[in-house]
């Protein structure tokens, strides 16, 4: 592919559009490679001297067939395919180095984990779990990775957070290593998760996000005074799927659900019914989305529950009657609050 970007040979790789992704701080789940990816052989790494490594030839093929997934170019802004891009050729640089510590083999495992998650729409972490055998090293630029990670924007900067994770995975590996020219080459990746994590900051910073709200009436979704999901009513479950179907196509970054209820029975009821109602859409409205085809696990969830304290409108009378409970209603509801990128 002609027009390939690297992200660990070059700066300044353009992002146009928006990708989702989840910020997880932890480590990435462990993965069991498949003894066979399209004719490269990943087998499980044994960290350390070991009787088989991956060949030039390997790695190879493994870069063409990241390359060659993107063909369509439907992953070009993918966290997950960005992130094979970057360990794939830190990877190359690995494997350029002569070391037989298995660090090379970890990184194309991880490529394959990536690529494989890409495809399936699944998420990654953000930042990345240490390599085996190169444990964390206390830079500030990590830091300053898992800062970013917390603000709003984070859709507008996929390749740069992906490239800026690789460059410090980088500089841990030459830093381990502690002599001669590694230490330069550790110097070289500080360096570049510099300039990435400021370009990401900029792109952060400029980012065009939109918060959009979609009150539904909690009468619509649930039966009166209950919040399971076998408690939905039919019209409440067609109500969550026609905003799923509006979503399909929307850059999302984060979605809150918020529960509110009447003034009717005790705060501490009130207050444990909006909460268990918000969880409940929330959990509704992932499986909806998912079945949309969207990466919901490159998604922020958030579910609040606000009680009785923010009522619409206020109804005279403090005996329950039908005609204090139809005054009430416009309460009695569930909120969602979308915030995506917002396009043109």
């Amino acid at each position: 592919q002609t027009n390939k970007q690297t992200c660990l040979t070059k700066l300044g790789c353009q992002v146009t559009t928006a990708v989702f992704f989840t910020l997880f701080l932890a480590s990435s789940p462990a993965f069991s490679a498949s003894p066979l990816y399209d004719g490269v052989p990943i087998a499980p790494v044994q960290y350390g001297w070991q009787p088989d490594y991956i060949t030039d030839k390997q790695l190879q093929k493994l870069d063409q067939q990241i390359q060659a997934a993107n063909a369509d170019q439907a992953l070009q802004h993918n966290f997950a395919y960005l992130k094979a891009q970057c360990q794939i050729e830190l990877a190359h640089w690995t494997y350029r180095e002569v070391r037989t510590t298995g660090i090379t083999e970890h990184l194309a495992q991880s490529a394959v984990h990536n690529l494989q998650a890409a495809q399936a729409k699944q998420g990654v972490a953000l930042i990345s779990a240490p390599s085996p055998g190169y444990p964390r090293r206390p830079f500030t630029q990590w830091q300053k990775l898992q800062q970013l990670a917390q603000q709003r924007g984070t859709v507008c900067a996929p390749q740069a957070l992906a490239c800026a994770d690789a460059a410090l995975l980088g500089a841990e590996y030459e830093y381990r290593e502690g002599y001669g020219n590694y230490q330069k080459h550790g110097i070289h990746f500080l360096k570049q998760a510099d300039d990435y994590l400021a370009q990401a900051e900029q792109q952060i910073a400029s980012c065009q996000t939109q918060n959009n709200r979609h009150p539904l009436s909690a009468d619509a979704l649930f039966r009166f005074g209950r919040y399971q999901t076998q408690d939905l009513l039919p019209q409440g479950r067609v109500q969550l799927q026609q905003l799923a179907q509006s979503l399909s196509k929307s850059a999302i970054e984060q979605i809150t659900v918020v529960g509110h209820t009447d003034r009717i029975g005790s705060d501490q009821a009130n207050q444990r019914l909006s909460q268990r109602r918000a969880d409940t859409v929330v959990k509704l409205l992932r499986q909806l989305l998912q079945q949309q085809g969207i990466n919901t696990e490159v998604i922020r969830f958030v579910s609040e529950g606000r009680g009785e304290s923010q009522p619409q409108v206020h109804c005279n009378g403090n005996q329950v009657t039908e005609a204090l409970k139809a005054c009430l209603q416009p309460n009695r509801r569930v909120e969602i609050n979308v915030i995506s990128r917002r396009e043109g």
